[in-house]
Order: structure tokens, then C-alpha cells, then sequence
């Protein structure tokens, strides 16, 4: 007797089994879910695609350089980039993903707040070299100044067309008989690289406590924010514009029209709430430990040529002493910031 033959309908349903594994595992949510720039936390981790910004962003970037006036060849320092970061809120999810957030926010800068990206509204020219580093006379179109002090109306799409002939600061360039001034750091002065702000900055925020393991970005996304040691994100709300003065625009650096219209830009707290950095690499911790002991070496010999000019009945320090108290930053104090290896 031939064997019963089975529907191919009841053979297609005895056949399908349930498979668990194609669902995806809530822990997995970090694997497709964008934190930051487009990327997700592994996409950060493994460091392989580029962040892309939104519009949005790249407005507040561009503008917090131009107010607090850094750019590619006049780093900011690290509390003005610091304020940024709690402008644009990139979570903080362990090293290596704090890491590419906060490099290529510092690339996107050197990128687009320069001679080449500004072509005739930024200028950046070497006016001489301290040991290896070039120093830079900078200097910027007034209208795209003027464009910027207005977050109101200001946007990044304003810069992606500066060079059209219906751009709006383009045309009010020209009125302004192409008028340009100062930007950054006075001329003379040594700038920081941009990857020893960036270094810096990581070492602040790790000893503050500000990065948090990777696991915990998922509950914390849009919520664990930049913030000193001891405060809460909750007591520290988001700053709406980049125009907010939180920290000054570099030392000796103003704008007159600011500074006509009343501004408080050149104002800033008492000191930085984020204390020193912690080195965190141990080749960071080599070179703080090489640089304190050359701080002592400093400290010691301007000491002795005070003391040999107050012997000498002098009414004044030598130029030398107040050289480079100026290059210290106006006092005897150790600077973590200070090539103290190279003076």
C-alpha cells in the first residue's frame, strides 16, 4: 500500500521553525543605532568611517570658532574647546570612542576654519618660527564677523556659498572695501597644535569623570553631557547658541564691533571649573614627569637672576625674566601646558 502523500501546505508548515536568533538582542541596540555624526558606538570604536555632521552643528562649530576666534592655524584652547563640546554634546563612551568624536570634531575645524576653505575672508601668514613651530599674523573679513554675531540669522549654508556672487557676506565684503581684522592669538604668540588640544582635552574630561564606559551610552545618549568634576549634566543646561561668551576669545584678540555694541564676550570665569589634566598614556605620563622637572630647572634660574638683580640694587627684573614670565603666562606658576622641555 503506497505511503499517504503530505500537502505540500502541511509540509511548508511542519518545516518552518521560529528562528530566535534573527531577532535582534536589545543589547545589541548599539550596533544600529547612530550616536554622534552618523556613527554608531562600534562604528566609532573600530575608527574606519568619517563623522558627517548636520547642518545644524557644523553652524555652531563654525560659529563658536569664529566668536571665540580659532581656527587651523590658532587652535583654541582647551576650555574654549571644552565649552564646544558641551555646545554639540558628543557622548563621552570610553576612550576610543571619545577619541574619534573628538578628533574629528577638531578635523572638521582645521578643515573648514581656514585660509583654504575661507579663501580671501580668512588670512593666515607666518610671521616667523619659535623652535619647529611656525607663528601666524591672522586676520578675517569683517562682514563674515559681522554675518556670525548674529546666530539668529547666521548658517553654515551661508559659508557653503561664500564664494557665489549672490552670497550675502560676499556682497557685504565688497561693501566694506574688503575690509579685514584681527583674529586669534596677537602675532608672535606660539599656538598649540590641534593634537595637543586634543590630547589635553581627553585628559581633562577622563579625570574629571566626564567619559563613561561604552555600555552606559544607551541610557545616557542626549543626557551625559561635558561637564566639570562634582557637577551634574542636570545642573549644567545645554547652551542654546554658540554665541554664548562662556569662555573669552583669545588673550590680546577683539573685536571692535563687540566691543562697541556692549558685548560680553571678552568676559569669563575666574578660572577654568576643570582643573588639570590627567595624563592618562603613558607616554603623556613620561613627558608631564619630563616637564615638571624642567619646570624646576626654570623656576630656579629665573629665581637666581631676580635675586642677582635685587643684589645689584636694580629697580626692574631683567627683560630676560620678564620675557619669559610673559612666555609662563605672567607669573612663576607650572603651566601643564608649557613646553618647559623645549624652553
Amino acid at each position: 500500500m503506497p505511503k499517504k502523500k503530505h500537502s505540500a501546505k502541511h509540509e511548508s508548515s511542519d518545516e518552518y521553525i521560529a528562528d530566535d536568533s534573527e531577532e535582534p538582542d536589545l543589547s545589541d541596540a548599539e550596533d544600529f543605532v547612530a550616536v554622534f555624526g552618523g556613527l554608531t558606538i562600534p562604528q566609532a570604536k573600530s575608527g574606519t568611517k568619517r563623522l558627517n555632521f548636520p547642518l545644524h552643528m557644523r553652524t555652531t562649530m563654525f560659529g563658536h570658532a569664529i566668536i571665540q576666534q580659532y581656527c587651523s592655524k590658532n587652535p583654541p584652547t582647551v576650555d574654549q574647546f571644552i565649552h564646544l563640546l558641551r555646545l554639540i554634546n558628543p557622548p563621552m563612551a570610553g576612550l576610543r570612542v571619545s577619541e574619534t568624536f573628538i578628533t574629528g570634531i577638531a578635523s572638521w575645524i582645521s578643515n573648514n576654519v581656514s585660509q583654504q576653505s575661507l579663501a580671501g575672508f580668512l588670512v593666515e601668514k607666518i610671521n616667523g618660527k619659535l623652535g619647529t613651530v611656525y607663528t601666524y599674523d591672522i586676520s578675517i573679513s569683517k562682514a563674515l564677523v559681522n554675518a556670525v554675531m548674529d546666530p539668529n540669522t547666521f548658517s553654515y549654508n551661508d559659508i557653503l556659498q561664500l564664494h557665489d556672487p549672490s552670497s550675502a557676506i560676499g556682497q557685504q565684503h565688497a561693501i566694506l572695501n574688503r575690509q579685514m581684522v584681527p583674529f586669534g592669538a596677537p602675532s608672535g604668540q606660539r599656538p598649540p597644535s590641534m593634537g595637543d588640544v586634543v590630547k589635553a582635552t581627553i585628559s581633562h574630561l577622563a579625570g574629571a569623570g566626564c567619559i563613561v564606559p561604552s555600555s552606559r551610552v544607551a541610557a545616557t545618549v542626549g543626557n551625559q553631557g561635558v561637564v566639570p568634576p562634582g557637577t551634574s549634566p542636570a545642573s549644567m543646561p545645554m547652551m542654546s547658541s554658540y554665541w554664548h561668551p562662556a569662555v573669552p576669545p583669545t588673550a590680546g584678540a577683539s573685536y571692535p564691533s563687540a566691543a562697541a555694541a556692549g558685548s560680553s564676550l571678552m568676559s569669563a570665569p575666574a578660572q577654568s571649573p576643570y582643573g588639570p589634566a590627567a595624563p592618562i598614556w603613558d607616554a603623556d605620563k613620561v613627558r608631564a614627569s619630563q616637564n615638571e622637572n624642567a619646570y624646576a630647572i626654570f623656576r630656579d634660574k629665573l629665581t637666581q637672576e631676580v635675586e642677582r638683580a635685587q643684589e645689584s640694587g636694580a629697580a626692574d627684573p631683567p627683560d630676560s625674566v620678564r620675557d619669559n614670565m610673559v612666555w609662563n603666562g605672567g607669573d612663576f606658576e607650572y603651566h601643564s601646558e608649557n613646553d618647559y622641555v623645549g624652553w
